[in-house]
């Protein structure tokens, strides 16, 4: 129980950053009398005690007696009010609003305190509910942003329920601005209907053994990052060729932008080498922009797409790759699409696609080659709609394709035909135009150095180190005021696997 609380204690300071440079200074803990409300308190007494934050002001409404509550509970109160927190038992929404003022919690005038725990009720709950708990949650969300900065609820918000029973409306389940999985990531979290409850998704490490049957099973990600190779010195005797090659064909010159973003993540992935064909008309004024890059100009079409008779190019030079990216703004003409199935029906190396190349003509024509090593495909959800196999489920895509995807959305999923990821890092700061192409790169150099020998772990590792980076990037500089090439300078690996906490949930077999 310490451990979740001290994840939940982690998490919620991190997502604070990302809204104040100040850290929270008052808290308020909405109690029941199960594990969430020891799991929130806990957290509660965790913060007062961290250096990372300066609480002054502890509030807790509970929703029982307190003589009920169980003795982890009990002992996270006592100390608290040892610290000079202040506790009322639920009586009306007229006291708790004296309640909260009464006791001075106010840090800015329209925000009543900093951040909200919501420890009222978890995963046992079976709707409908019932007083004191629906006057509670029917409160906390009437009042909304004006009570809290930020929402945290730990498990599950109170209100949602395992999701066996009937579906509470959403005013009569607790508006979280981000859920905490404890160890074990409950299924409607994953569930569309509650995504507007939900909020983000984190995760507190709750120790659950790998083998645990039955259940999304949530792990951080030391063995994805903090212990995996990005995270160790690189051989004394490394050379260019060590960290693959890989050739990126994408760009047109109505949309230039997305291949040069490509570029420069995959450079900072860490890639050997890096050959670029892109248009001609944009050939001198990128070569400049990454010059560690092997710029390769390319005949464009008239509506300026990259032209058929420039195919040579890459074939010419083809053997030299050990992964090749195509697809982000390549558009969507007869004459790139012809051109984008003879370059997945000839490449011998990985394939990685994204954006305008993620068409069933394309995936057809990739499936026809000779190896046919898996595509890793990089779809958002309109994308994949237009990929998706008969009954629409990852899993079932995958195998049809014969690929691996990353689901790019909140949370990403990432799969094979057997397995599946939610890679829980990233956020807000992610959405924006651009953020898919640097993601798009990170996975191109990953897989052109051949980072793992096992591919899924391989995606998985770029879509969470993209998702720590933003995070990396919000904590510092918050979520509104950022490019999205700003996210590039947090992929500082001397920050993975500590302060960016990547959350990962298995379903299926384990990775490698």
């Amino acid at each position: 129980m310490e451990r979740v609380a001290r994840g939940i204690a982690h998490e919620t300071q991190a997502l604070f950053a990302e809204i104040r440079r100040r850290p929270a200074g008052s808290v308020l803990v909405l109690a029941g009398k199960g594990k969430n409300a020891a799991d929130a308190l806990i957290a509660a007494r965790l913060m007062c005690a961290s250096r990372a934050a300066c609480l002054q002001r502890v509030g807790i409404i509970l929703a029982t007696k307190r003589q009920s509550l169980g003795a982890d509970a009990s002992g996270a109160i006592d100390a608290l009010l040892a610290g000079g927190a202040r506790v009322m038992e639920w009586s009306g929404e007229r006291d708790a609003d004296t309640f909260l003022s009464d006791g001075q919690f106010v840090e800015e005038e329209d925000v009543a305190v900093d951040v909200v725990l919501d420890g009222l009720l978890g995963s046992n709950f079976s709707p409908p509910l019932r007083s004191p708990f629906s006057e509670i949650i029917r409160w906390a969300n009437r009042r909304g942003g004006q009570l809290a900065l930020l929402r945290v609820a730990m498990d599950l918000p109170s209100g949602l329920g395992d999701g066996t029973g009937a579906h509470n409306a959403p005013e009569d389940i607790f508006n979280a601005d981000v859920t905490v999985a404890c160890g074990l990531l409950k299924t409607p979290l994953l569930d569309e209907r509650n995504f507007g409850v939900r909020g983000r998704l984190r995760f507190a490490d709750g120790g659950f053994p790998d083998t645990l049957a039955g259940a999304l099973r949530a792990g951080n990600a030391e063995g994805i990052m903090g212990k995996g190779p990005l995270c160790r010195a690189r051989s004394p005797s490394s050379d260019k060729r060590h960290f693959g090659h890989l050739f990126i064909i994408g760009g047109s010159r109505t949309m230039p932008g997305a291949l040069l973003m490509n570029v420069r993540a995959a450079l900072r992935a860490g890639v050997g080498l890096l050959t670029v064909f892109c248009p001609e008309s944009v050939h001198a004024a990128f070569a400049a922009a990454a010059p560690e890059a092997m710029w390769v100009p390319w005949p464009e079409a008239p509506d300026g797409a990259l032209a058929l008779e420039g195919e040579f190019l890459w074939r010419e030079r083809a053997s030299r790759a050990t992964a090749l990216l195509c697809g982000s703004g390549m558009g969507n003409s007869a004459e790139t699409l012809a051109l984008q199935q003879s370059i997945v029906s000839n490449a011998k190396c990985q394939i990685v696609l994204d954006a305008d190349a993620l068409r069933r003509e394309t995936l057809d024509a990739a499936l026809r080659r000779s190896p046919a090593t898996p595509l890793v495909l990089l779809p958002h959800a309109g994308e994949f709609a237009r990929i998706a196999a008969s009954n629409g489920t990852l899993r079932e895509t995958c195998a049809h394709w014969r690929s691996l995807i990353a689901l790019k959305g909140a949370p990403t999923r990432t799969a094979d035909a057997m397995r599946e990821v939610v890679v829980c890092a990233g956020g807000p700061a992610l959405a924006r135009g651009g953020s898919g192409d640097l993601l798009a790169g990170i996975t191109g150099a990953l897989f052109a150095r051949k980072l793992h020998d096992d591919p899924l772990r391989v995606l998985t590792t770029a879509v969470a180190w993209h998702g720590a980076a933003a995070d990396f990037v919000a904590r510092r500089h918050g979520t509104e005021a950022l490019s999205t090439t700003d996210i590039l300078a947090g992929m500082d690996t001397r920050f993975l696997g500590t302060e960016s906490k990547v959350c990962l949930i298995n379903k299926g077999a384990g990775l490698r």
